[in-house]
């Protein structure tokens, strides 16, 4: 009975969450497609798209692989995180350093490349959220997962509709997206520090070859 109470929690705070966000990303759409115009909202369909790719290759599958080790025993659970914090770390870097050069040689349009410039790196570090995340799961606490979803989209969206309603500009959008990426990704950092202990960073080869093999699949 109490596997059944937990399976409806864990099903009604995602689907929550979930529902919420897709009514703050449709609701934000609508204002920018508005607001911005054909030109200016191509820019940013354009830049968050790019972005957004960019994250799913610093992931890699990771979470999948890390929730899956995670959820089979506490016993390699520091080598686990503490390899794909690192690890995480490095394809995050070099994703930022790639991107700056091809931005710099492909992109004219300054205002683009300006804005893919200030929101690229609060978006990889929020990236890192994931981990924790999939930490959370593999502990069958479905909550943080929610929380980092809804609090995402949420000051996003506030961020947005803020720019928008003082006609701030192109550049100051993106700003405000990245702010709202760094204050969850350091909400989700204490959230974590607050249930479980901070990650030794110490580097395992092992378990970095082990991630990587198992993750792109």
């Amino acid at each position: 009975m109490e596997n059944v109470r937990s399976i409806a929690k864990n099903t009604m705070m995602v689907f929550f969450a979930r529902s919420l966000n897709s009514v703050f990303g449709f609701t934000a759409t609508i204002v920018l497609a508005r607001c911005l115009g054909i030109e200016e909202y191509g820019k940013f369909a354009y830049v968050y798209t790019l972005i957004s790719f960019t994250v799913l290759i610093a992931d890699l599958g990771g979470f999948q692989v890390i929730t899956r080790e995670l959820s089979r025993g506490q016993d390699t659970a520091k080598n686990i995180i503490s390899s794909a914090l690192i690890l995480r770390t490095f394809i995050s870097a070099f994703l930022l350093v790639l991107i700056g050069v091809l931005t710099y040689f492909t992109q004219r349009d300054f205002t683009v490349r300006m804005a893919i410039y200030i929101v690229t790196i609060p978006q990889l570090i929020f990236a890192l959220n994931t981990i924790f995340v999939a930490v959370f799961t593999a502990n069958n606490r479905f909550g943080f997962d929610s929380l980092m979803q809804i609090t995402s989209r949420g000051i996003e969206f506030l961020a947005i509709i803020l720019v928008v309603y003082f006609k701030l500009g192109f550049i100051a959008l993106f700003a405000g997206i990245g702010i709202s990426y760094l204050i969850n990704g350091f909400l989700g950092l204490i959230v974590y520090l607050k249930n479980y202990n901070l990650p030794l960073f110490q580097y395992d080869f092992k378990y970095c070859k082990y991630l990587v093999k198992n993750a792109l699949p």
